[in-house]
C-alpha cells in the first residue's frame, strides 16, 4: 500500500474518532447526522475503495519506458550483431574457411541488412511512432 494512501486512511480514522467523541454530543446522538463514522458513510467507503484501486502511474510509466528502451537496445543489438559474423577468424582446432564459405557469409550479411532496412526497421519505426502519436 502506498504511504500517502495509508496516511489518507489514518486521517479519515482520526476524523472518525473526533466525530465519535465530540460531534456525537452536538448531533444529539443521531448517527444519521454523522459524516465519517456512518457504517455506510461515503467518505469511509471511498477511502477503502481508493486504497484497493490505487495504482501508482509513475510505477507503470517507469516499466513502459524501460520496455521502450529495451526495444531500442534490442534493435541496436541486432544491427550490430550482424557485423560479428566472421569466418575469417577460425576457433582453435577449426580449419580456415573456404572462399565459398566466406562468400556465403557475405551474402548472408547482405540479406540480413536488406531485411533489416526494408522490413524490420520501418515496421519498428511505424509501430513506435503510432504509439507516440496516440500519447500526444
Amino acid at each position: 500500500m502506498n504511504i500517502s494512501i495509508a496516511n489518507y486512511k489514518i486521517v479519515i480514522n482520526l476524523f472518525s474518532k473526533y466525530e465519535e467523541m465530540n460531534l456525537m454530543a452536538y448531533a444529539d446522538g443521531n448517527v444519521d447526522r454523522m459524516i465519517v463514522k456512518l457504517e455506510n458513510g461515503k467518505l469511509n467507503t471511498e477511502a477503502d475503495d481508493l486504497i484497493k484501486k490505487y495504482q501508482n502511474p509513475f510505477h507503470e510509466l517507469f516499466y513502459w519506458i524501460k520496455g521502450e528502451i529495451q526495444d531500442i537496445e534490442t534493435l541496436g543489438y541486432v544491427i550490430n550483431y550482424r557485423e560479428t559474423f566472421d569466418l575469417a577468424k577460425p576457433k582453435a582446432g577449426d580449419s580456415a574457411p573456404t572462399a565459398a564459405q566466406t562468400e556465403a557469409l557475405e551474402s548472408l550479411k547482405k540479406i540480413v541488412l536488406i531485411h533489416l532496412t526494408t522490413n524490420v526497421i520501418p515496421a519498428f519505426k511505424k509501430e513506435k511512432l503510432g504509439i507516440y502519436h496516440q500519447m500526444m
